[in-house]
């Protein structure tokens, strides 16, 4: 099977179950993005040699579930892709559910040569890619308080994740996690001690009708002091 047929039978697939529509010209930015992204990954070993097309279609799959919760991702928000990587899950993201102001931070040289490679390539306006790490963006008065939407997809602990972007969510602000079945269960029965760190447990989703995982993504949301 081709690669397009490949990419376009898995997220027709995916938006039909999400209940959203995907335009030829989305289809043609995806397709570019992880075309891009295939070529790159070869030479620079952005997300493991070893990844198939396919297996970049299952990233760009997952980096979708939090469209699952219905209104999040609006024109006037202002989102933060934490530890973005090679672009999941900010890129697909934007492409289907934007355009709205989106931040990429990501320190390795390569992976943010990327970023900025992709911004450029497909044109995206409302994009800034910034080479740095969450800690130094906590550091500077510019990034405090000032995301609504923070996304978090490959964190080997979410309440470091959770501590990390306290300082960078606005007042009301949602941090969106990519959990697996054990994290999800731990986060569930930590839910009621969540407001003594100023956060609440908002969503929790399972995504395994999307993916074929047993996952979860799940948003807590940045709650008022006290």
């Amino acid at each position: 099977m081709e690669t397009r047929e490949i990419l376009e039978e898995r997220l027709k697939r995916t938006a039909r179950l999400l209940g959203i529509e995907l335009s030829g010209q989305t289809m043609d930015q995806l397709e570019e993005y992880l075309s891009e992204l295939y070529k790159w990954n070869s030479a620079y070993n952005l997300v493991g040699r070893k990844t198939t097309w396919e297996g970049l279609v299952e990233h760009a799959v997952d980096s979708l579930t939090p469209l699952l919760f219905t209104k999040l991702f609006q024109e006037g928000i202002e989102a933060l892709d934490l530890g973005s990587g090679a672009g999941f899950p900010g890129y697909p993201l934007y492409i289907v559910a934007g355009p709205f102001s989106l931040t990429l931070a990501e320190p390795l040289r390569k992976r943010y040569s990327f970023l900025r490679h992709i911004k450029r390539t497909l044109s995206l306006e409302k994009v800034t890619v910034l080479p740095l790490r969450g800690e130094e963006m906590a550091r500077m008065d510019q990034h405090l308080n000032a995301f609504d939407l923070i996304f978090a997809r490959a964190v080997m602990d979410f309440s470091k994740t959770m501590k990390l972007a306290q300082p960078l969510l606005s007042s009301g602000g949602r941090l969106l996690l990519f959990l697996g079945k054990k994290d999800s269960e731990t986060l569930s029965r930590a839910s009621k001690a969540l407001p003594r760190q100023n956060y609440k447990l908002e969503y929790m989703r399972s995504v395994k009708k999307l993916t074929g995982k047993d996952n979860f993504v799940a948003a807590v949301r940045k709650q008022e002091k006290v």
